[in-house]
């Protein structure tokens, strides 16, 4: 019954690093000579039939970090599994940290590094020690794209690592050894470094045990408008959907008046799933709403329905300070067509919900 466990999810569009620092990443460059969107077919990872040019994020250098945003990490607690798809771009091995966690309590650390062209190195670094050495993965094909999987817990003072790539086990469950470690209380920072290399999406779950499967994650675009609550006013373009609609710019684009409590504005599409994405689709593990805003003295959160009328509202509220701000909300089955507890389908519409909270 979709993936209950998927907390999280995002796939490259043609925001800059720029526009995506506002809204939470932080890349620590952000220019084009070491971070990049692209829709260069030899670097995109697509699936058949899809009826739009998918993006990634080219990372060029091996001295750069790409940091998941803070609604990522809340997502995933202090035991969870990031998944993302990869591949290098170049003949050279590539440098640096494949990804790397950091605890929110004394930073303590579980990382992957690469050895060479094909192998990963596990490490858990404890408070005050040297690196620890854990395990390697078996090898893996650098020239195409992998789906991995990084499975981490450091909610006690065992912490443990498991990777996956493309549905396999590459390195089974390790754990650290020397003992010095604490229980952490959330991991305060992930990030990836290695390059040069292509991400395209990522996911996030809440459980170290998730299962977390093979999958493609794509953008569902609003098209229509839906109802407005409230004094709402469009920054530009022809309607609601033309500004609640991605790419997310870094501007202002809807404004709320008074920004009552219960206020809202929706968007919708005229075509199902399947239409938009140009495939008949199979499993749809959740539908992900995000919702970045600015403003103050207003607190905001995202919702989604498969009906229009009954909405998931699995998101954290925003509380709005001057800087922009996002949050993001999933739902695992439809909120409103069997009280959710029925799979979405790819003949279904989706409607998203901008609402003061």
């Amino acid at each position: 019954m979709g993936n209950v466990n998927l907390k999280w999810a995002w796939i490259f569009g043609n925001e800059t690093p720029t526009i995506l620092n506002t809204m939470g990443w932080l890349f620590s460059s952000t220019i084009t000579s070491d971070f990049q969107q692209t829709q260069t077919a030899a670097n995109v990872r697509t699936y058949p039939g899809a009826a739009a040019s998918r993006w990634c994020m080219e990372m060029k250098d091996g001295n750069t970090l790409m940091h998941l945003p803070g609604t990522a990490l809340a997502a995933i607690g202090n035991a969870g599994a990031v998944a993302w798809s990869t591949r290098l771009t170049a003949t050279q091995p590539p440098g640096g940290n494949v990804i790397r966690a950091i605890g929110s309590d004394d930073g303590d650390t579980a990382y992957l590094q690469w050895d060479g062209f094909a192998v990963m190195r596990c490490y858990f670094g404890e408070f005050g020690q040297s690196p620890n050495f854990a395990g390697s993965t078996s090898p893996i094909d650098l020239t195409t794209y992998n789906w991995m999987v990084f499975k981490v817990d450091l909610s006690t003072t065992t912490h443990k690592v498991t990777v996956e790539a493309n549905g396999v086990v590459i390195l089974a469950e390790v754990t650290n050894v020397l003992g010095y470690v604490s229980a952490q209380t959330s991991i305060s920072d992930i990030y990836l470094t290695a390059a040069p290399c292509v991400v395209t999406e990522f996911a996030v779950f809440n459980i170290y045990a998730a299962t977390v499967p093979i999958m493609y994650i794509d953008r569902y675009e609003p098209t229509a408008d839906g109802t407005d609550n409230g004094t709402w006013t469009p920054f530009s373009g022809g309607g609601d959907y033309a500004d609640l609609d991605s790419p997310a710019d870094d501007g202002a684009t809807y404004t709320s008046g008074a920004g009552t409590s219960g206020e809202y504005v929706e968007v919708t599409s005229a075509s199902s799933i399947n239409t938009q994405l140009g495939v008949t689709v199979g499993t749809i593990h959740a539908v992900v709403a995000c919702l970045a805003a600015q403003g103050s003295a207003a607190s905001m959160d995202i919702r989604i329905s498969d009906d229009g009328t009954t909405f998931a509202d699995d998101a954290v509220d925003i509380a709005l300070d001057g800087s922009t701000k996002i949050t993001q909300g999933a739902a695992a089955t439809r909120p409103g067509v069997g009280a959710g507890a029925t799979d979405w389908a790819g003949t279904d519409t989706i409607t998203f919900r901008a609402q003061v909270a």
